[in-house]
């Protein structure tokens, strides 16, 4: 199988990134489970070792709305579809800009029993910090997280990444 940017970005809306790639080998009839796995393990290697090399730049905007809130004393979740290694892995490449201290609740995939485009990772985090739908504030990167936010209830804002540009946000 093949991955180009045109690729990546025509399966982005597939949030997981195993699933991803067996959407892709299935869609290019190569598709085994062995293989899967072990494109996802090279993936994620990958993305540790470019973000240990590069870092990641914080969206503009963000990390001033993380520190007004935190000011304010509102509370502050990281919630993500992925793996505990992947969201250290994030959390590691933002450091100097945003880091663990920064979330009252930090939550991936194996918190709940399913992931995103499910709502049920809003709906942890909010029972964790004792909010209601009605005082959250979602900040999301891409549609179909954007809407499985909406679907917990929220009140989302858009910051989206390079592969989001152009797209309509709910």
């Amino acid at each position: 199988m093949r991955w180009d940017r045109a690729t990546y970005l025509r399966l982005l809306p597939v949030l997981s990134a195993r699933a991803r790639i067996a959407k892709g080998a299935e869609e290019a009839g190569e598709f085994d489970a062995r293989d899967v796995s072990a494109a996802y393990r090279l993936k994620q290697s990958a993305f540790q070792e470019l973000v240990q090399r590069h870092g990641i730049a914080i969206r503009p905007g963000v990390s001033d709305l993380l520190t007004s809130a935190q000011r304010l004393g509102l509370a502050r979740a990281f919630t993500s579809s992925t793996s505990r290694v992947q969201v250290n892995t994030v959390l590691e490449g933002l450091r100097g800009t945003v880091n663990e201290r920064h979330f009252d609740y930090i939550g991936e995939a194996a918190r709940v029993k399913a992931p995103k485009p499910a709502p049920d990772i809003y709906v942890d985090a909010m029972m964790k910090l004792g909010v209601r739908p009605a005082d959250v504030l979602c900040v999301e990167d891409t549609p179909e997280t954007a809407q499985a936010a909406r679907d917990a209830g929220l009140s989302v804002v858009g910051f989206p990444g390079v592969a989001s540009y152009g797209r309509a946000f709910p």
